[in-house]
């Protein structure tokens, strides 16, 4: 079991790899065409999705590797890189706001 700053590491890493990713997921969601490293990417982040628990997200991310990886037709493709897209944005946090003291110039 993961103490809690190790916990929160972890998740802190998961959204960051989340949000490098997604991106690419939206590019792919509008027709742009995928490859093994778009698989690869997708295939770790499902990884880290089970284990922090993050189980609809998970579910999505294999989905949509699985499409890419049997060789799903485009709009296969297109529909799960779309489903994982909208589980992501209820899975992964809003920025945290900036310090009530912050002041612009």
């Amino acid at each position: 079991m993961l103490g809690p700053d190790a916990a929160a590491a972890a998740w802190t890493a998961f959204i960051d790899e989340g949000d490098s990713l997604m991106p690419r997921v939206r590019e792919i969601s509008r027709g742009a065409p995928a490859g093994e490293a778009d698989r690869a990417r997708t295939h770790r982040l499902a990884g880290s999705a089970a284990v922090l628990g993050a189980t609809d997200v998970a579910d999505r991310l294999r989905s949509f590797e699985n499409a890419l990886k049997e060789g799903a037709d485009d709009r296969q493709i297109q529909l799960a890189a779309q489903e994982l897209l909208v589980s992501w944005s209820k899975t992964r946090p809003e920025p945290p706001a900036p310090p009530a003291d912050c002041r612009h110039a």
